[in-house]
């Protein structure tokens, strides 16, 4: 991972681009869904796309790029370009404008408001013992291009995700260990551990969470794979909505709150040829939601057999 010294200008550009003309999806291959999810995918035959399905349509925003988070609103689009030093990237997606903020020493944005957003970056790096790194999240000001550090995990630990309730009075931080912490006047205070997860978030009511671990929340390993949970903030009740011999990962709510899409790997790796599939929150009414596909020319990717299928990963779901 690059760092980048803390005390670096920032500048922000304002650009008006088209989005890349995107394929249509096969409608009896996939489940229709409401709204649009973005998402990070090689449909396109090039490194970690992000795209937005919608309407039975994909459409390729930007190349080299991972992390995309909605709005709210769903009216903007945050997501880190890795291309280089990497860019923070917002992107109207009426207009298609898109504001760069570079360098970037980030990761795992999380797009509070139009002025602010919360990211993961490298707090501590010991070159010559790994163990004694750390990681920090941040509050970034994008206006002011200031960052301010409310967390800093333990040595060794990689903090997978961070989420910001909807509620705006709680945060959660994801080491493979599931913390929640208050959030008044852009402070983080009382974090405390509640669970186990690698990646989380909040569901649009801020009452429940859904994770993915290997672990339940007593810390009782459960198997060899990621699998899907929803945690119940009030009841403490746990759910388990899938059970399989693939890892299932970086889930998301439906606007609504009533389904859950999330990234599975069910071709044998880990990661490679991971689609997106949507779920009910009792665990029935599973369909794959993206299309499935293969690269035309495997020889771009030794090592990958004589067969590559596309892979789809890092969902956010918006209206």
């Amino acid at each position: 991972m690059k760092r980048f010294l803390f005390g670096m200008i920032l500048t922000a550009a304002i650009i008006t681009v088209g989005f890349r003309e995107g394929e249509a999806v096969d409608k009896q291959e996939i489940a229709p869904i409401e709204g649009k999810i973005a998402f990070v995918t090689d449909h396109s035959e090039k490194t970690r796309d992000i795209a937005i399905l919608e309407k039975g349509q994909i459409k390729f925003i930007d190349e080299i790029s991972g992390k995309p988070r909605w709005s709210k609103d769903g009216k903007k689009l945050l997501y880190v370009n890795m291309d280089k030093i990497g860019k923070l990237v917002v992107v109207d997606y009426q207009s298609g404008g898109k504001r760069y903020f570079q360098p970037y020493p980030g990761q795992e944005p999380v797009l509070f408001n139009d002025e602010t957003t919360f990211e993961v970056r490298d707090a501590y790096l010991d070159p010559k013992n790994p163990k004694n790194n750390t990681q920090g999240v941040y509050l970034f000001n994008l206006q002011t291009m200031e960052a301010k550090k409310l967390y800093e995990s333990e040595p060794g630990r990689l903090i997978f995700s961070i989420d910001f309730a909807p509620t705006g009075n709680k945060m959660l931080i994801a080491d493979g260990r599931l913390f929640v912490g208050a959030f008044e006047k852009n402070q983080l205070s009382g974090v405390k551990q509640i669970g186990y997860a690698k990646w989380a978030r909040f569901s649009p009511d801020g009452k429940k969470i859904v994770l993915s671990n290997s672990y339940d929340q007593d810390g009782k390993k459960i198997g060899d794979y990621d699998q899907i949970f929803i945690l119940d903030l009030e009841t403490k009740k746990t759910t388990q909505l899938t059970n399989n011999q693939w890892n299932n990962r970086e889930p998301c709510w439906s606007p609504n709150g009533k389904k859950i899409c999330f990234a599975s790997a069910r071709e044998g790796h880990p990661i490679v040829g991971a689609a997106l599939y949507a779920i009910n929150m009792d665990g029935t009414g599973e369909q794959r939601i993206s299309p499935k596909g293969e690269y035309s020319d495997y020889k771009k990717y030794p090592g990958s057999g004589y067969w590559r299928p596309y892979t789809d990963t890092e969902p956010d779901w918006a209206p």
